[in-house]
C-alpha cells in the first residue's frame, strides 16, 4: 500500500513539473532561445551594458538606474568599436551601446541590434 502511495505521489509530481516547465516556455515565448527579427517595428535604448548571458541569450542595460533585460535574437546584428561583426561574447561591461528591440506577443523584449552608442 505505501509502494502504491508512493509511485502515484511522484507521478503526480512529474506531472506538476511537465506542466511548470510547459508555463515557463509559454512566458519565454514559444520560440524558445531562436527568436528572430523579421523586420518587426522597432524601438531604441541608449544605456550601459549591466550584464551578459550568452547560454540564456539576453543582455541587461541600464538607463539610468533602470535595468531593462532584452532577449537577443538569433539574427540580432552586433558590433563593437573595434569589430564590425560580433558576437555576444565581443560585447564589455560598462560599454554604453544602442540597442533596437522589438517587443514580442509574450510581451518580451527582444534585441534585434546592439551597437556602440554615438
Amino acid at each position: 500500500m505505501r509502494l502504491k502511495l508512493v509511485l502515484v505521489v511522484t507521478l503526480v509530481t512529474g506531472l506538476l513539473c511537465v506542466a511548470d516547465d510547459a508555463e515557463a516556455k509559454k512566458k519565454l515565448g514559444s520560440e524558445g532561445l531562436d527568436i528572430e527579427c523579421t523586420g518587426k517595428k522597432s524601438k531604441k535604448l541608449t544605456g550601459t551594458l549591466f550584464s551578459i548571458s550568452p547560454t540564456a541569450r539576453t543582455v541587461t542595460i541600464q538607463e539610468g538606474t533602470a535595468k531593462r533585460t532584452f532577449r537577443v535574437a538569433s539574427n540580432c546584428k552586433i558590433s563593437t568599436p573595434e569589430k564590425s561583426s560580433g558576437e555576444l561574447i565581443d560585447l564589455k561591461l560598462g560599454t554604453e551601446v544602442l540597442v533596437s528591440y522589438f517587443v514580442n506577443k509574450f510581451k518580451t523584449e527582444v534585441a534585434c541590434s546592439i551597437t556602440p552608442a554615438k
